[in-house]
């Protein structure tokens, strides 16, 4: 069986989790989502991409932003040709 040539493919996984309880200290959810890709960069053994073609996010319920995905991006170091969140996610 052959894939479609653009069939997404999972190259690295990766998991952040915060458990501090007091709201001031606590990492906001982007801050997350940068630990998170970050491990999956270091489990796909590949240096963080300058450039990469997508980036999109959940919308959060918890937390407000302009463009999470974009903020994602420039906390990892990328830029890419979209961003994008969902209308709706929790």
């Amino acid at each position: 069986m052959s894939l479609h040539p653009r069939t997404p493919v999972l190259i690295g996984q990766g998991q952040a989790i915060d458990r501090d309880t007091q709201p001031t200290t606590a990492k906001h959810p982007v801050a997350l989502m940068i630990d998170a890709v970050n491990s999956a960069f270091q489990d796909a053994s590949i240096r963080t991409p300058n450039y990469v073609d997508s980036v999109r996010v959940v919308r959060l319920l918890s937390w407000k932003y302009a463009n999470a995905a974009h903020a994602l991006a420039v906390g990892c170091g990328m830029s890419a040709q979209q961003y994008a969140t969902t209308p709706h996610g929790g």
